[in-house]
């Protein structure tokens, strides 16, 4: 009886379960350069333009007609930043519910195609991608049981299939590998946001980077007019991981990138022009003669560069001063990324380097750039003193003069003995 049981049960026509549509994502990966982040979010929109049929239904609003927006949150950080909205099977769901299965407009099972392609909406420093793609999305109709329609104004997305579009923009219509091999999973568009001018070049209390001096220690005995001496060189932005034809350059050979040298006071007092160098990743002024420092700092005065591009690191190096302890504090976005040298009593007569970023960070309120800096103090350290102490030359004056005194005394005397007349 059960072998008789498992038959007849093997033998119930069973209703066959649709596959799942595919779980497409309209993706968006946005690639920044190293120590650069959003400070605001940034809102990306897609063309969805029907392709191969007469009925104008892309996506509905938000967006404006044929659009779908996405939004890269502020407060991503550099590196690759992906946004994903799997919203897109409701948005084509609702697509479906609003057209009119008997109108003009009407929309029957079978396959459909749209062109998806980003817009360009000018955001500054932003590289769009110019992919384009063949969404191909199959509809079927919503039956029952019984193989009866069940809402006849209603149709199910049976799958939805994503192809690269090789040809131009202008090609109608476009060409497109079909094979499966050529499928992708998702609608992925890549854009690159680079940041060209950090910085406040109206502002001096935000620039985009700012070299400092200041001497410490043994303050009361030091020459405060001391120059130090410093070379330092600017390079360009990278990607980390790189991207593969991007190069992120200062500029072109020869361009000047100028900072500015001001005193305590925030007066300028000279200007320090650096020169990109001919691939354009490097950037540093000529040695000053007959020398080979680039520029020079005294006690309170301030190297400042108004603007840079996001991202841009630098190699600062202080020389060697007598009788100075030199230290630098690197400081990245407010914060502080390094000490060179570590502790709290560095060695005397030595050279010092630090390396730092510039961050295109705000904060704040209202927003502004957070620091950017290599901070440089001079810890001055005096000879004590192995002659004679200024603090006793009184009392040896005093001495001196006694003694002085004394001896003439005693020559009188001794002259005025020897005039005495002897007597016989």
């Amino acid at each position: 009886m059960l072998v008789v049981a498992l038959v007849m049960g093997l033998g119930v026509a069973l209703p066959a379960m649709a596959n799942p549509p595919m779980a497409t994502e309209l993706r968006k990966i946005l690639l920044m350069p190293e120590h650069v982040v959003l400070n605001e979010n940034m809102t990306f929109t897609f063309n969805f333009a029907p392709s191969g049929h007469t009925f104008a239904l892309p996506f509905a609003d938000p967006g404006g007609p044929g659009s779908f927006p996405i939004t890269v949150q502020a407060g991503t950080a550099s590196g690759v930043a992906t946004s994903n909205n799997t919203a897109i099977i409701a948005a084509l769901e609702a697509l479906v519910i609003a057209s009119d299965i008997t109108g003009p407009n009407a929309l029957t099972a079978g396959t459909y195609d749209w062109i998806v392609s980003e817009n360009n909406t000018g955001q500054t420093d932003v590289a769009y991608d110019n992919a384009r793609f063949l969404m191909r999305v199959h509809f079927s109709n919503n039956l029952d049981a019984q193989g009866q329609p069940e809402d006849p104004n209603h149709l199910n997305i049976f799958a939805v299939e994503v192809f690269p579009i090789t040809s131009a923009p202008d090609v109608v219509p476009p060409v497109y590998d079909g094979s499966d091999a050529a499928k992708l999973e998702n609608l992925t568009f890549t854009n690159r946001f680079a940041p060209q001018d950090i910085g406040n070049d109206t502002d001096p209390t935000r620039p985009a980077l700012a070299v400092t001096k200041e001497i410490t220690g043994d303050r009361a005995y030091a020459n405060l007019n001391t120059a130090f001496n410093f070379t330092m060189t600017l390079n360009a932005p990278t990607f980390n991981p790189p991207i593969t034809g991007v190069t992120p350059v200062l500029g072109d050979e020869g361009d000047i990138i100028e900072a500015e040298i001001v005193d305590s006071t925030g007066t300028v007092i000279g200007t320090v022009e650096f020169v990109v160098a001919a691939d354009g990743l490097t950037a540093t002024p000529a040695a000053i003669p007959p020398t080979n420092h680039h520029f020079q700092l005294r006690d309170g005065e301030t190297l400042r560069f108004p603007t840079l591009p996001g991202g841009t690191t630098y190699t600062v190096t202080e020389a060697a001063t007598a009788n100075f302890a030199g230290q630098v504090t690197i400081t990245v976005a407010g914060s502080v990324t390094s000490v060179v040298p570590p502790g709290t009593d560095p060695p005397v007569n030595e050279a010092v380097t630090g390396s730092g970023a510039v961050s295109n960070a705000t904060g704040g309120d209202p927003p502004a750039l957070l620091r950017n800096a290599a901070d440089f103090t001079n810890a001055y350290h005096r000879t004590p003193p192995t002659g004679l102490v200024i603090a006793n030359m009184p009392f040896f004056a005093a001495g001196a003069a006694l003694l002085a005194l004394a001896l003439m005394m005693t020559s009188r005397s001794r002259k005025r003995i020897e005039e005495m007349p002897i007597a016989y």
